[in-house]
């Protein structure tokens, strides 16, 4: 389980970005345990991966995503988007009545980059898009300096004076590709936030 932690100080004039690994791999089980069940399950055509479509027949397909979320399999996208709803719930608690501008946006990556939800103090309603995070239909990769560069670009569109900008990334780190490129985001644990 992923458990995100935010210090006091986030409550305070702070924009948080979320980047949401949606890839293919990002359809794996949860977990080891869940991973064996996927693959000795002829309805998911015995994958631990729910990001296929099989044949059945020769005129039917069949998506093992649908075949998981039927068998109620947890996938490593679940894990996230929980982790993410926590982080949001944290968000919220720490703002309480008090009228804060903590502003939160959510983004996803594959090989491609999507805004899930534009930054804003309305966390209710970004909490709300946490929903529209879904497996890529694309097989082409996860190309996280791709993802890095365009939410760089948001950040900068969204920028507000005398904020802080902080990027939680959540992926599994599977099948990174496309060029590495230099960027400005640095990696960086200034205020006690524990992510395990």
């Amino acid at each position: 389980t992923v458990q995100v932690k935010l210090g006091k100080a986030l409550a305070e004039a702070t924009d948080i970005y979320i980047l949401v690994d949606t890839s293919q791999s990002m359809a794996a089980g949860a977990d080891v345990e869940t991973q064996k069940k996927m693959a000795a399950d002829p309805e998911m055509r015995n994958c631990m991966f729910a990001c296929h479509q099989a044949l059945e027949t020769s005129q039917t397909y069949v998506d093992t995503i649908d075949v998981a979320r039927k068998k109620n399999y947890p996938l490593r996208l679940d894990l996230v988007k929980a982790s993410v709803r926590n982080l949001i719930k944290s968000a919220t608690d720490l703002k309480g009545d008090e009228d804060s501008d903590l502003r939160i946006g959510i983004y996803s990556f594959a090989s491609d980059f999507k805004e899930v939800a534009r930054p804003s103090i309305d966390l209710q309603s970004v909490n709300k898009s946490v929903d529209q995070l879904a497996i890529s239909p694309f097989n082409n990769g996860t190309n996280l300096q791709y993802a890095l560069t365009k939410l760089q670009e948001n950040i900068e569109a969204n920028a507000r004076p005398n904020r802080k900008a902080y990027v939680v990334l959540l992926s599994d780190g599977v099948s990174d590709s496309g060029e590495v490129v230099q960027t400005s985001v640095t990696p960086a644990n200034p205020m006690g936030h524990k992510f395990q």
